[in-house]
């Protein structure tokens, strides 16, 4: 890469305790993960770098693929600002969205569901919770009766008489389907339907001897099927009499767990399998994991897009942008969901305006923000006008904090600072329970007065409680004094 950058590590498919590392051209460590564990922004200085992957299990299913690409977040990154609403849609070959907004406009982050966002169940067949084909692995087993084939493990709940549960397998033609319901007390059945809904095959009890451990008794349904054709196939679990196409009107709450052990008898053919068994839940809906991260890959918040967040104070001490990604990948769906949200950011923010006199009524308890950018290096003096000791003020920069004080800490105390190139934000709080008014000037050289030096200069300051800057050329190793002759005001 010829500059540094900002890389995402998206990956299309799932396999677990899959690590990867990127190492430079000595062989050093500069970034390294687990694929779905602590995915992160990954930050890189300029330079050559290899892309590596290893299992962290000696138990590795040949038949295993992965598959992944790398995206520049910068280029990516879609920009946002306050309460907009984002409509999202995973593309194709990609399982990430990325969006970003400056921390200079932000005060509190809160994600909020568009309401009348559509969560789909798995009570029908057009709702069938999607079971990917990387979600299956191997790994020893007592509850089924065959460990040495891939399999998934879904926890479940009939949460009543007339619940549905369907489940959509993608199996390669000849691979045989192995359904085996374990601990659980329900009277359950076992449904299998092809593409185009049509039933293939059922059960309804079985011997426990069948599957593993897990039966608890006969009553646990215990189903094979070798699938035909390469295609979609449903899979659906109800209690004793319900059928999946005409359940009864009968929602008395039963709320029994259950656990589905699903394995596939590979043939020659069969590719996509994970490394170990994945343990899913039963989802009414896909989750959308979203994750927000500092320039730097620092964690600061992580949620589901389908569900409101916490409100987020985040940090008046960073100064950068901040990163969104919504990722799929570890949703329970091989499809590509949709998600929308809004993003409450900041409130009172303003441009702040230099040498002008700022009023600003601040609610109690609550602050305001002035916002400004300096092209180049400046001396810039915070003027306060105000008295009041429940008013203070702070100024972040590209350094971090460069002062916090109170606004009545007048005259000599008032903040006069050398500032850098870069973006700033003025912070004023109000502590107290009663609205107040703050009046503050912000001033640079451009409003300084010319000294001549041996001249007399006389001061009429305005506003009285306020200061002025002065301005004069001097030469390299000369000395000065100021000398006061009168003055009208004892605090002069």
């Amino acid at each position: 890469m010829p500059s540094s950058t900002i890389l995402y590590l998206d990956s299309l498919s799932y396999i677990q305790d899959l690590s990867w590392k990127i190492q430079n051209n000595s062989n050093n460590t500069a970034w390294s993960g687990i694929v779905g564990a602590n995915d992160a922004p990954i930050i890189l200085a300029a330079g050559s770098y290899s892309l590596k992957f290893s299992s962290q299990n000696t138990l590795v299913n040949t038949n295993a693929a992965f598959s992944f690409k790398l995206v520049n977040v910068v280029n990516a990154a879609v920009n946002i600002t306050s309460d907009e609403r984002v409509q999202g849609n995973i593309v194709t070959g990609s399982t990430a969205g990325m969006y970003q907004f400056d921390s200079q406009m932000v005060d509190t982050f809160k994600l909020i569901p568009t309401p009348g966002s559509v969560l789909a169940n798995n009570n029908t067949i057009s709702g069938a919770q999607d079971i990917p084909r990387s979600a299956f692995g191997i790994a020893p087993s007592s509850e089924v009766g065959n460990a040495s084939i891939p399999r998934v493990e879904i926890l479940a709940k009939q949460d009543t008489y007339n619940d549905v549960d369907f489940y959509a397998f993608h199996l390669v033609a000849g691979e045989r389907l192995v359904l085996d319901t374990d601990y659980t007390s329900t009277d359950n059945m076992l449904w299998v339907y092809d593409a185009f809904g049509n039933q293939v095959a059922y059960n309804d009890d079985n011997s426990i001897s069948l599957g593993g451990a897990g039966s608890q008794t006969g009553l646990n349904s215990y189903l094979e099927y070798v699938a035909p054709v390469t295609a979609i196939y449903y899979v659906a679990n109800t209690q004793y009499p319900q059928n999946p196409n005409s359940p009864s009107n009968d929602s008395t709450p039963l709320g029994v767990s259950y656990i589905l052990n699903v394995s596939i008898q590979p043939i020659a053919a069969s590719t996509g399998f994970g490394v170990l068994p994945k343990t899913l839940n039963e989802s009414a809906r896909s989750v959308v994991p979203w994750a927000l991260y500092t320039q730097a890959g620092t964690l600061v918040a992580a949620g589901d897009a389908n569900t409101t967040s916490a409100e987020y104070q985040l940090s008046d001490s960073y100064t950068g942008l901040y990163y969104l990604l919504v990722d799929a990948r570890n949703g329970v769906t091989a499809d590509l969901p949709n998600y929308n949200f809004s993003l409450k950011l900041a409130q009172n923010q303003f441009d702040l305006m230099f040498n002008s006199l700022n009023v600003k009524n601040i609610s109690a308890n609550s602050d305001v923000y002035y916002n400004f950018k300096l092209d180049q290096s400046a001396f810039v003096a915070f003027d306060s006008l105000s008295s009041n000791t429940s008013l203070a003020w702070q100024l972040q920069g590209p350094s971090g904090q460069i002062f916090s004080q109170s606004m009545s800490a007048s005259y000599l105390a008032d903040a006069v600072k050398k500032l850098t190139a870069g973006d700033y934000k003025l912070k004023i709080s109000n502590s107290s329970s009663s609205n107040i008014e703050a009046t503050f000037r912000v001033l640079d050289s451009t409003s300084a007065q010319s000294l001549t030096p041996q001249n007399i200069t006389t001061i009429a300051l305005s506003p009285s409680n306020g200061i002025q800057l002065y301005q004069f050329n001097a030469i390299a190793g000369e000395r000065y004094y100021f000398d006061v002759l009168t003055r009208v005001m004892s605090t002069l």
